[in-house]
């Protein structure tokens, strides 16, 4: 009975003026370099949609004016590295067990440190062109 509910609410939501657009999706495409009239470079993400080619291509139309867009090249290019790392401390508790001369005999292990880190590159599809 509570799914129905929600499920409602959400359907209403989203027939309210607004609302939809938040599930919409925005095309994502900006200019690299650009030579006015003469051509350029586009950067879309990795994993673009056909809204994203659709923008790249009227940003290409817009700075070749009446001339043909002409692809040169375009592929995945490494713009930089994003590095993550991740530490955890673990305090243990040691014990004294004893003694030996005077000197304590103690029970248990160091504190412990673990640490990680992983870098990967940061990549972008790029397109090439040049109007002629």
């Amino acid at each position: 009975m509570k799914i129905q509910k929600l499920s409602v609410i959400v359907t209403a939501m989203l027939m309210m003026p607004g609302c939809a657009s938040l599930l919409e999706y925005r095309p994502y495409a900006r200019a690299v370099k650009q030579q006015p009239g003469v051509g350029g470079v586009i950067a879309l993400n990795v994993d673009h949609r056909e809204e994203d080619q659709n923008l790249a291509r009227g940003m290409m139309d817009k700075n070749c004016l009446d001339k043909k867009v002409k692809v040169l090249e375009e592929g995945e290019v490494a713009i930089g590295t994003v590095t993550s790392s991740n530490s955890e401390f673990r305090k243990e508790k040691k014990e004294k067990v004893g003694s030996v001369f005077g000197m304590p005999i103690m029970s248990g292990n160091e504190d412990q440190v673990n640490s990680s880190s992983e870098t990967v590159q940061k990549k972008e599809w790029q397109i090439q062109y040049k109007c002629s």
